[in-house]
């Protein structure tokens, strides 16, 4: 076992905190992407598959 400080445990939570934010970002712009488009072509052309955060399995 190996303890870490409250620094490195404040480095490590906050380097998660951004890294899931950005993630989020990411996925917003993305699903706002490809809005635009179904939108701009007037129909579903772009269907997005939906995955799980926890598992990484596609939801149906």
């Amino acid at each position: 076992k190996r303890y870490i400080t409250i620094l490195e445990f404040a480095d490590f939570f906050e380097t998660y905190r951004s890294s899931i934010v950005e993630m989020l970002k990411l996925q917003t712009d993305r699903m706002d992407a490809i809005e635009g488009v179904n939108f701009s072509v007037g129909q579903g052309v772009l269907i997005p598959k939906l995955k799980s955060a926890e598992s990484g399995t596609e939801n149906k």
